[in-house]
């Protein structure tokens, strides 16, 4: 049990305020990259989580006007308070700064404009609050030119065409704005999850493309005791296969359940 504890020391509590985390150094980025996040996300049909995200991503084009206008409400919000806020953490300032948000993974003529409010959302915010400086819109610095695998979609069949994520596929997917070369880019998406690298590709593409720093604000992020668990459940599953007595393996799945809720 102490094992298991340890092992969870350190994910994030829940909080209504914006929370910083590490884009940790990896084969896909070759440094460190602060990252801001505004709600633990622990699964579509759990209870804790937002729903307003997944339904902006609006995937098969099925979501009634008023639910898009509702998410679109919270998605606003006081996202420009927290443009301001994490620009302030960071030292920033709007004149040498531009938001760029991750593209989705086909190119923009592919989706509808319900499907696109998201980064609408997001630019109407900046021309909004930011009028002062129209370099600071970046939304359409990166723009997709071939599609990409449909990640969250792809376990149930509906990735569609396109790569999976590999090292350097946003700089063969993706045409970037010269605009980018000497400006502190704040990039924005939707979701982050740590063992996709979808983000990290996407912020060392802005860095070989001269951007002078790098941070990263994800609406939501997956919560890590839930990324935490699954490795854990895949551990015990095999070790259940291969030497573990089936009572003791239930009595670990259970103790990890407990932990989670």
């Amino acid at each position: 049990m102490r094992l298991i504890k340890r092992i969870f020391e350190g994910a994030f509590d829940s909080h209504t305020e914006l929370e910083s985390f590490t884009l940790e150094k990896n084969e896909y980025l070759s440094v460190d990259i602060k990252g801001f996040y505004r709600y633990e996300h622990y699964g579509y049909y759990d209870d804790r989580t937002p729903k307003y995200i997944n339904l902006l991503k609006n995937d098969f084009n099925d979501k009634k006007q008023f639910e898009l206008d509702s998410a679109v409400k919270e998605l606003k919000g006081s996202l420009s308070n927290e443009i301001k806020f994490i620009l302030d953490n960071l030292g920033w300032g709007v004149d040498k700064s531009s938001i760029c948000v991750v593209p989705r993974s086909k190119i923009r003529e592919t989706y509808t404009a319900s499907q696109l409010l998201f980064i609408r959302t997001i630019k109407d915010v900046i021309n909004t609050h930011f009028i002062t400086n129209s370099g600071f819109d970046g939304t359409d610095y990166i723009l997709r030119k071939t599609n990409t695998r449909t990640t969250h979609l792809n376990k149930k069949g509906y990735g569609r065409d396109g790569d999976m994520p590999y090292k350097g596929i946003s700089n063969d997917t993706c045409i970037f704005s010269n605009n980018i070369k000497g400006k502190n880019i704040l990039l924005i998406d939707d979701l982050y999850t740590k063992t996709i690298n979808v983000i990290e590709d996407m912020v060392q593409a802005l860095l070989d493309h001269g951007a002078r720093q790098v941070a990263v604000y994800a609406i939501g992020i997956l919560c890590l005791k839930i990324l935490c668990s699954i490795k854990l459940i895949k551990k015990i599953f095999l070790l259940e296969l291969i030497i573990m007595p089936h009572h003791m393996a239930n009595l670990l799945y259970l103790m990890i359940y407990l932990m989670m809720i």
